[in-house]
C-alpha cells in the first residue's frame, strides 16, 4: 500500500509551479509598487531642487519629506502584510490539497472494502439460497418417501388381510398334513 502522498506526488508539483506562479505576480505587484515609491521620490527631488534656494520652502520641504517616508512606510507596511497574507493562503491551500489527497486515498480504500464487503454479502445471500433450495428439496423428498410408505403400508396391509386367511387355511392344512405325516411314520415303524 502506498501513502496518499507517495501516490499523487504530481500534484504537489502542480501545487509547486502553482505557487511560483502567483509569486511572480506579487512579485510583479511589488516592483509596480517600487516604481510609484521611485516615481514620488524623483518627483520630491524635482520639488527641492526648484525650492533649494527658497527658506520660506524648507518648512514645507520636512513637511513633504515627512509625507514621502510616511507614504513609503505605509507601503512597505502594505507590502509586508500582503506577504504575509500570501503565504498565510499557500499553506492554507497546501494543507487543503493535502487533506484533499487524504481524503482521497481514504475514498479510495473505502470503496475496496466496500467492494469487498459487497462480494461476501453476495456470496453469502448466494449460500443461504443454495441452502433452502436444499432444504427445499428435503422436505420435498422427505414428503414423497412419506407418501410412498403410506402407499407401501396400505399395500401390505391389503396383503396382510389376503394372506391372513390364507395362512388360516394354511395353518389348518399343515397341521392336518402333519398328522398325516406322523400317523404314517408310526405305521411303518
Amino acid at each position: 500500500m502506498h501513502c496518499c502522498r507517495c501516490v499523487n506526488e504530481p500534484k504537489k508539483y502542480l501545487v509547486f509551479f502553482w505557487m511560483q506562479s502567483e509569486m511572480g505576480k506579487w512579485k510583479e505587484k511589488s516592483e509596480a509598487l517600487q516604481k510609484q515609491v521611485d516615481l514620488i521620490s524623483q518627483e520630491q527631488q524635482q520639488l527641492r531642487k526648484t525650492a533649494g534656494n527658497d527658506n520660506g520652502t524648507q518648512g514645507l520641504r520636512l513637511l513633504q519629506d515627512e509625507a514621502h517616508c510616511h507614504n513609503h512606510n505605509d507601503l512597505q507596511t502594505a507590502m509586508d502584510k500582503l506577504q504575509e497574507k500570501f503565504l498565510t493562503v499557500m499553506e492554507d491551500k497546501v494543507e487543503l490539497m493535502e487533506s484533499k489527497e487524504l481524503l482521497e486515498y481514504n475514498y479510495t480504500e473505502l470503496s475496496k472494502k466496500t467492494k469487498t464487503l459487497g462480494e461476501y454479502v453476495a456470496f453469502y445471500m448466494r449460500h443461504c439460497e443454495t441452502l433452502s433450495q436444499r432444504h427445499e428439496e428435503q422436505g420435498n423428498s422427505v414428503r414423497r418417501l412419506q407418501k410412498d410408505n403410506a402407499i407401501l403400508t396400505g399395500k401390505v396391509n391389503e396383503l396382510q388381510s389376503f394372506a391372513d386367511p390364507l395362512s388360516a387355511n394354511e395353518s389348518d392344512s399343515s397341521v392336518h398334513c402333519s398328522t398325516t405325516k406322523r400317523t404314517n411314520e408310526v405305521m411303518w415303524l
